[in-house]
């Protein structure tokens, strides 16, 4: 089988809320194999585990961007491992909270708090 995977394709954005299921069709129907949706905060999260249980071309990387690094959270940290539980067949990746963290308007105390998400989230 041939085709192609979009990596990195954030179809959780409000910009597809009005035609996001005809533009995954299309998508499958132009020989996507696999559509990947990188979310970047915690709202984004709880939506591209939505698409992935819904569409089975969809597969989620779950994470929150060093920018949205002060929603980090204890209860934020226990949402994204019951979400990584739940949509373990479903998820490919923990996205962006890998990015630099030093990167210009990333905040220092959010440089501690995605540390701190990673490490807890990269255990089984």
């Amino acid at each position: 089988m041939s085709g192609w995977i979009d990596t990195h394709c954030h179809l959780h954005r409000a910009e597809f809320d009005v035609d996001r299921d005809a533009v995954i069709r299309r998508a499958v129907e132009a020989g996507a194999l696999a559509l990947l949706d990188p979310a970047t905060d915690l709202a984004s999260n709880r939506t591209v585990v939505e698409l992935a249980r819904k569409h089975p071309e969809v597969y989620a990387a779950l994470g929150i961007h060093p920018h949205d690094a002060r929603e980090v959270t204890d209860e934020s940290l226990a949402e994204l491992g019951a979400q990584r539980s739940r949509l373990r067949a479903r998820l490919v990746d923990w996205s962006s909270m890998f990015a630099n963290i030093s990167a210009p308007g990333t905040p220092s105390m959010g440089e501690r708090n995605v540390l701190a998400l990673r490490g807890a989230l990269s255990r089984p």
